[in-house]
């Protein structure tokens, strides 16, 4: 199991990957990756970008879907248990936009200002959510949850991909309405 989480600026992993029942220290960070042409035109992302993979799961998985990526391949070569179920987030180094990779081989666009998955995913929003990076989070994920340990490593944004990254966001919710809600914590 896992954790991985990101705010907006730092894309945050622990080092603690399975296959089965079998626990071992793995890097879930990938280096940068140029995306396969067929992946880009697929989902509309530009082949001359960069990329970091954090992946979620089992180890055989993230190898298969870093390859579905990088090389192309078939979409059989990546088997999920669910079409729906999240395989890792894709941080466009660029740009500074996420997306998440479900079972489906789904790229979508997650716009939101903080995501985690992974085992212990509800410590990590709790701890954004209350102000949190996503370091922070990730590091109380390490010392306090199971199935997640082994240290972390952390990709942090360019103030150059940062500007880029909230300049898209703002035209993004300017055309299509914000979905971002305000929640006082208070009034729960």
């Amino acid at each position: 199991m896992t954790i991985i989480a990101f705010d907006g600026q730092h894309l945050v992993a622990d080092r603690a990957s399975s296959n089965g029942a079998l626990q071992f220290p793995d890097r879930k960070l990938s280096v940068p990756l140029t995306l396969h042409p067929r992946v880009t035109e697929r989902w509309d992302l530009d082949d001359k970008d960069k990329f970091i993979f954090a992946s979620i799961g089992a180890v055989a998985t993230a190898v298969a879907l870093q390859n579905w990526m990088v090389r192309g391949l078939s979409d059989n070569t990546v088997s999920a248990k669910e079409p729906t179920s999240v395989l890792g987030l894709l941080l466009n180094i660029n740009d500074g936009l996420l997306y998440v990779i479900t079972g489906g081989l789904h790229i979508d666009r997650v716009d939101d200002p903080v995501v985690a998955n992974g085992s212990a995913k509800e410590v990590a929003y709790g701890v954004m959510w209350f102000g949190g990076s996503a370091v922070d989070a990730v590091k109380v994920c390490v010392k306090h949850c199971n199935h997640v340990g082994g240290g972390y490593d952390a990709y942090v944004l360019t103030e150059a991909a940062l500007r880029r990254r909230q300049s898209l966001l703002i035209d993004s919710a300017t055309a299509y309405g914000s979905h971002f809600t305000s929640v006082d914590v208070n009034n729960f």
